[in-house]
């Protein structure tokens, strides 16, 4: 099978730095309304997690006959494991791991999507097949058409893969007024918001902050930081996702970044002037993400403070004109008393014929029938 289109590569990340207008170009005639697919989130990953040795850019542009990019698929390739005869060769999408990237899929429009994706296939099992051994697409939307037809081009050749995962986000429509959308929750969760809410007042004078942009960026970011550090010490976890020090790195520079283009969205809940609860979020084509919370488990604990700003920036997204909230991975119970439904993802992994693709296959089926022998 041919198609009008030809693979190009891009493993330099000078190069990859450079596709910057024609990414955001296809991303917007793709109507692809997904931050964690912009060009901007990608290649600061890329930065600060794609290594030398360990790991490679591989960035598979597709294009037409005049050049133009009709598509785009974000990999690199991972190496695997330390014995030389066990280094498996990992094709992975671009912010799949460490940074919770949601919906990474293939770029292109629509209409192309399908001739894009069995280019893609093509190359990967024919010219590009020397470079790798395991294919592994994750977070992946359960809707999107590139599952269909990588399915379909799998099963037609006879090619080993498995849904490795599955995962849900809970999501909210939201509608035109706050009144409106606080009628549609249980009769239980509106007198628990007012409840806390009259507990929390009796802490002091409550207030609430919001930062997007300028030198205030900075501070509130630091702010979440630590309010997000002071949750997880608590738990005796040794602090939180902050520690590490590359996701830490990561999130300075893409804040910043996505304060100048209008993107971030920085909440602080405040009692007498001393922040108690943030949110680090981002508003992106309408949606609002619910990125990582945190709060001062010592201030108030029975007011929920971490509640109570949800429901504040909920109300205040409803005011901006967003009409989606997606509170991202993991359908927690205080994610689903306000979502309103759930966004489906899963996890493809395919094989090459290869050694070290049969090990990890073969390891992956005994483990399975290892779960349901103890089952």
């Amino acid at each position: 099978m041919t198609h009008p289109f030809t693979i190009r590569v891009v493993t330099d990340s000078e190069e990859f730095g450079a596709l910057a207008p024609s990414w955001s170009a296809l991303m917007q005639r793709a109507q692809t309304g997904n931050i964690f697919l912009t060009h901007e989130w990608l290649f600061h990953w890329a930065r600060h997690y794609v290594r030398r040795g360990k790991h490679q850019l591989w960035v598979l542009l597709v294009e037409d006959h005049s050049g133009r990019v009709r598509g785009i698929a974000p990999f690199y390739i991972a190496h695997r494991g330390r014995l030389p005869l066990f280094v498996c060769r990992e094709v992975a999408f671009l912010g799949s791991q460490h940074v919770g990237s949601m919906y990474l899929d293939v770029i292109a429009e629509p209409r192309d999507r399908r001739a894009v994706v069995r280019t893609l296939y093509e190359y990967l099992f024919r010219d590009g097949r020397r470079h790798w051994d395991i294919l592994s697409l994750e977070q992946l939307p359960a809707e999107s058409e590139t599952i269909d037809v990588l399915q379909a081009c799998l099963d037609q050749d006879g090619k080993a893969w498995r849904i490795v995962e599955t995962g849900a986000c809970p999501t909210v429509q939201l509608p035109c007024s706050w009144r409106e959308y606080v009628g549609r929750l249980s009769a239980n969760t509106r007198y628990n918001l007012q409840r806390k809410l009259k507990i929390l007042e009796q802490e002091g004078e409550v207030a609430y902050r919001h930062v997007t942009k300028g030198p205030e960026a900075a501070a509130g970011f630091e702010t979440l930081i630590r309010l997000h550090e002071k949750r997880w010490i608590s738990k005796d976890r040794g602090g939180g996702a902050f520690r590490r020090t590359e996701f830490l790195a990561f999130h300075q520079a893409f804040a910043m970044l996505a304060a100048d283009k209008g993107w971030l969205s920085l909440s602080v809940l405040l009692v007498d002037q001393r922040p108690i609860a943030g949110i680090y979020g981002f508003v992106y084509e309408g949606t609002y993400y619910f990125y990582l919370p945190g709060f001062d488990p010592d201030v108030a604990p029975s007011a929920s403070p971490g509640m109570l700003i949800l429901a504040r920036r909920l109300e205040q997204a409803i005011a901006e004109g967003h009409w989606h909230v997606d509170l991202l991975r993991g359908a927690a119970d205080y994610k689903l008393s306000w979502a309103t439904g759930l966004r489906r993802t899963l996890s493809l992994r395919a094989y090459n014929r290869r050694w070290p693709a049969l090990a990890r296959y073969l390891l992956e089926a005994l483990k399975e029938s290892v779960k349901l022998t103890v089952r």
